[in-house]
């Protein structure tokens, strides 16, 4: 049970200091917008990434205290040499079937966050709605 607890209390810890933040609380990492696409150029090669949906969101909103914080599952396309890659990407996680990040054609793609944060009794219009992403090559 002790071995339990301590796992769990040095995860919490390096994910708390493993958030990359500027100075100013913005993320260093890029955007994509829902129902949109980003390109990345790596040397000579170019990545593109869309964000196609959300499968789930079970995040704790905004103001409320949960056991969980929750995570969200969403659908993106990754294609590099011109070959189309289907990424099903958590947030968070933990007891979820699917991870944070993949790797793909020599790229890590990983699923940072969901913007805006949840809000109870709220739901933003899609053109708002935006997942941070990290890519990087291998």
């Amino acid at each position: 049970m002790k071995k339990i607890v301590l796992a769990v209390l040095v995860l919490s810890i390096c994910t708390l200091f493993a958030c990359k933040k500027n100075k100013d609380g913005r993320s260093q990492y890029p955007f994509v917008y829902l129902n949109d696409c980003i390109t990345k150029t790596f040397s000579h090669d170019k990545v593109r990434l869309c964000f196609n949906e959300i499968i789930s969101d079970s995040r704790c909103p905004k103001g409320m205290y949960c056991i969980w914080e929750g995570a969200v599952v969403a659908k993106f396309t990754f294609t590099s040499n011109n070959n189309d890659h289907i990424l099903t990407l958590a947030t968070n996680p933990l007891n979820l079937p699917m991870s944070k990040d993949t790797v793909v054609d020599g790229y890590r793609v990983e699923f940072i966050d969901l913007q805006p944060e949840k809000e109870q009794g709220t739901i933003p219009p899609p053109s708002q709605v935006r997942a941070e992403v990290k890519i990087t090559k291998i």
